[in-house]
């Protein structure tokens, strides 16, 4: 056994896989930048530079793995594509990205549940938790000198239709 080709690990493996389609899918879609990589200067050059440098390291790692591996990396970049995907919210520390219609179900529902039966005096609304985190997503049209504006609105508007 050649001492440079080793199993790889887990995460190894992982990041391989993924180069490893990236690079397929460059190289079979390059037609479609093209033109646009012309319009910059060095543009497609500097595009051939990477798809030629990420193939050669690809080859040199190719290298290091055993034969069985080599055949899944073959139909994985036949057969498979690259997703990006969005991190869950669990892993992403500070924000998300939600979808606006699930952000609205969201909202609607915590003002149904809080904004419509409230009473709270002017002080207690403004240190009310719920009040300022929908100030930063939605703010309100117009601010009441009275109370909480979300309480304005959920007694104006249908029930779970607020925003």
């Amino acid at each position: 056994m050649n001492s440079r080709i080793q199993p790889a690990s887990g995460r190894e493996r992982a990041i391989i896989e993924y180069l490893s389609a990236l690079d397929a899918q460059l190289i079979a879609h390059q037609d479609v930048l093209r033109e646009r990589l012309k319009l910059i200067p060095n543009g497609w050059r500097q595009w051939r530079l990477m798809t030629t440098t990420a193939n050669n390291l690809l080859v040199a790692i190719y290298d290091t793995l055993p034969v069985k591996t080599l055949l899944y990396m073959q139909r994985l970049c036949t057969h498979g594509e690259v997703l990006v995907r969005l991190k869950p919210a669990a892993r992403t520390p500070e924000q998300i990205i939600a979808s606006e219609d699930d952000l609205r179900e969201i909202i609607n529902a915590a003002m149904a549940a809080e904004c419509a039966v409230c009473l709270k005096d002017d002080r207690q609304a403004k240190g009310c938790k719920l009040r300022r985190a929908l100030m930063n997503i939605v703010p309100p049209e117009t601010f009441s000198a009275q109370g909480c504006e979300y309480r304005d609105v959920a007694i104006q508007c249908d029930y779970g239709e607020y925003i």
